[in-house]
């Protein structure tokens, strides 16, 4: 990488922890080229600069996110346990996270409060999250002699159950509290793999 490659890398990533600060102390509401310009420490012009615009930016973001979710993971994922118990720690983990960072799931998964995106077509990069995943998964017809297809039927029910709890809580058809949410995940992952119990 050259020097001006550094800097471009360095001068995004002071824009992204910028944007990154506003979300989390103030929801994304609060987000705009301003704010981000003088909290990173530059003109409100130079986002173009290095995005393109407010789009490009919040996309990086949410990148950033997605690779902070990753290595969070990985580090909660690299004990040393069975793959039917590292899957449970997967899905607790991941909705454990966005209950605690609620304008993130929002952002990402409701298209809520996204005036400033207009790319239809962005999707966030959590292929590592989903090769985790997978990986995981395929480790039970190894370690427990699971079917290839009941693997596969496994992980998009648990998937869908996992996505399915989060959405309702958000949208306000569910009223249980965080604590309860992840305890009914943990049994229904519990009920459709035994061997996670633990």
């Amino acid at each position: 990488m050259s020097e001006k490659e550094k800097r471009i890398k360095k001068r995004r990533e002071y824009f992204i922890k910028a944007a990154r600060e506003i979300i989390d102390k103030h929801g994304v509401k609060a987000l705009n080229v301003r704010k981000v310009a003088e909290l990173a420490g530059y003109a409100p012009a130079t986002i173009y600069n290095y995005f393109g615009s407010m789009n490009g930016l919040l996309n990086a973001v949410i990148d950033s996110y997605a690779a902070e979710i990753m290595e969070w993971l990985q580090e909660k994922l690299s004990l040393d346990l069975p793959a039917a118990r590292k899957i449970k720690a997967l899905y607790i983990e991941f909705a454990r996270f966005f209950l605690e960072k609620p304008d993130l799931f929002k952002i990402i998964f409701m298209n809520e409060s996204l005036e400033v995106i207009d790319d239809a077509n962005f999707i966030p990069n959590f292929k590592e999250i989903q090769k985790l995943r997978i990986g995981l998964f395929q480790k039970l017809s190894s370690e427990y002699g699971y079917k290839s297809e009941t693997v596969v039927r496994l992980e998009e029910i648990i998937t869908s159950v996992l996505f399915g709890m989060l959405y309702t809580h958000y949208y306000g058809i569910s009223n249980d509290t965080k604590e309860k949410l992840l305890a009914k995940l943990k049994m229904n992952i519990e009920h459709l793999i035994p061997e996670a119990r633990a």
